[in-house]
């Protein structure tokens, strides 16, 4: 959040990106109802959040989606632009199974991994796409790919130059670059994080966005909307019980810990991330931001 919006929830500013331990949120029990559990609190108002910077997204080509749940914006993301490919990070098999079945005939491009955020790492695997299911780690499904594996890259064998598309092998990831291509090509232009970083500390979102850092093309674009509570009587009296409630919620039917909003605009600065805009909705309690990595102005922006 904005300095000027300063949170009466949040927690204590970034420090060292250490996270805390302990077993990560089970959202598998809410993935078929989450849909109406949404609009019967918030009526379309998330929805409106998730969608408010979808034509800047039109020149992305490579989406990482942390946390996405049962994947209504993904499949709109995909819907809208067909050049899109996205990578969909959760730590929920049900909500990756729903945002699956969500994106219909798109979910082609789509790759799904079941991981703990808190802790997962874009080098993390090797994997042969073209093998049995047993051999995908990390809950990754053989549908589709991962575009980036450590010092490997999984690429299409048709064509090498795109992070990933059609009949698939596994090949040293130097060789599958032009000569004038660095072995640490960035893969991801785009990063989604829709109402997933309030359920990180603030270490934690610092130390996932160092992680995603290095994966990133120039200029990579970070989309993300979060619940706040601005200063005033609004929120005393509305936003800050709103996300108390919110969190006692999901502390009982998913496990989840936090208890907090984090503090996550200081920590996406210092991981290397400048905010081009801000739009907040329902007084301040919904907010929706996008983000670019270093190096990419307003005047650059698409639409």
């Amino acid at each position: 959040m904005i300095p000027a919006l300063e949170s009466l929830e949040l927690e204590s500013p970034v420090s060292s990106g250490r996270c805390s331990a302990g077993d990560p949120p089970s959202f598998d029990r809410l993935a078929r109802a989450y849909r109406w559990m949404e609009w019967l609190s918030f009526g379309p108002f998330l929805g409106l959040c998730r969608s408010n910077f979808l034509f800047h997204l039109t020149h992305c080509r490579h989406a990482l989606v942390l946390g996405d749940g049962d994947g209504r914006f993904t499949a709109r993301l995909l819907g809208e632009n067909p050049s899109i490919r996205a990578h969909a990070i959760d730590g929920s098999p049900a909500m990756l199974g729903a945002m699956t079945k969500t994106c219909g005939p798109n979910a082609s491009r789509l790759t799904t991994e079941q991981a703990d955020l808190r802790t997962w790492h874009p080098g993390s695997c090797l994997i042969n796409v073209d093998g049995p299911e047993k051999s995908v780690p990390q809950g990754l499904k053989p549908s589709s790919l991962l575009a980036f594996c450590g010092t490997t890259e999984v690429v299409p064998f048709q064509n090498p130059s795109l992070p990933f598309c059609g009949t698939t092998e596994v090949v040293p990831f130097q060789n599958a670059l032009d000569e004038s291509s660095s072995s640490q090509l960035p893969v991801y232009d785009l990063v989604v994080t829709h109402f997933f970083l309030d359920c990180l500390s603030t270490d934690e979102v610092l130390a996932l966005a160092r992680r995603v850092r290095p994966v990133l093309s120039p200029g990579a674009l970070w989309v993300v909307s979060e619940f706040a509570v601005p200063k005033g009587w609004f929120g005393r009296v509305v936003a800050g019980p709103t996300v108390h409630g919110l969190y006692l919620a999901f502390g009982f039917l998913t496990g989840l810990r936090q208890r907090k909003l984090p503090d996550y605009a200081p920590a996406l600065s210092a991981a290397g991330f400048t905010r081009m805009e801000r739009r907040p909705r329902l007084g301040g309690l919904l907010v929706s931001e996008l983000w670019a990595a270093e190096g990419r102005s307003l005047e650059e922006m698409p639409g």
